[in-house]
């Protein structure tokens, strides 16, 4: 059981992820579609979250597709062999009219960038395991964190804690001082 770290108030609910097209942890708690699968895999949970915006939709108010979401869960701890053959039928590997094995960026950024995979162990086996969650995002990379750990933390997922209440998150807040509130004018000093 890991004990939640303090949690940066803009990958909760802040408007910095809105207006660089992303949404917050509270944005996906809230959502009424299905942004995210739960894959339970032998040692892992893998939580697959929609991670790119559809047109004027934010990734939490896009659904996730499910099958290319499952090749990326696939992906995330196959052999060398099987990686290979995931590669190709997602179509991110392909043979050339020379019979040579390119890469398809846009179907890698598909697959890899606009879903996040977020890893987490149901019960910790050792000071190495993975106690806490662990994403692909560059966000995660950055700061040890992203809207999408702090998500997956209020999941309901089996023998998991679940630190995050997304009932007690501070709602979003408009800009600016409360209706009704004037602010005095500041003081002048005359000299």
């Amino acid at each position: 059981m890991h004990a939640p770290v303090q949690a940066n108030p803009d990958l909760l609910s802040g408007e910095i992820l809105h207006k660089a097209g992303y949404s917050t942890a509270l944005d996906y708690s809230l959502s009424e579609v299905e942004n995210h699968i739960v894959f339970d895999t032998e040692n892992y949970f893998i939580v697959a979250v929609q991670n790119a915006k559809l047109g004027d939709d934010l990734p939490a108010a896009v659904p996730i597709c499910a099958e290319t979401a499952r090749l990326g869960a696939a992906a995330m701890f196959a052999s060398d062999q099987t990686l290979r053959k995931i590669l190709f039928d997602a179509n991110v590997f392909f043979l050339t009219s020379c019979s040579r094995v390119a890469l398809s960026m846009a179907r890698f950024r598909n697959v890899f960038e606009d879903i996040a995979y977020v890893l987490i162990r149901p019960q910790p086996q050792s000071w190495q395991s993975m106690d806490k969650p662990v994403c692909t995002c560059h966000i995660y990379a950055v700061q040890q964190q992203c809207q999408h750990t702090l998500f997956v933390e209020g999941l309901p997922i089996a023998g998991i804690s679940h630190p995050r209440n997304f009932g007690e998150a501070p709602g979003q807040r408009r800009a600016g001082r409360p209706k009704g509130k004037s602010k005095a004018a500041p003081k002048r000093a005359h000299t």
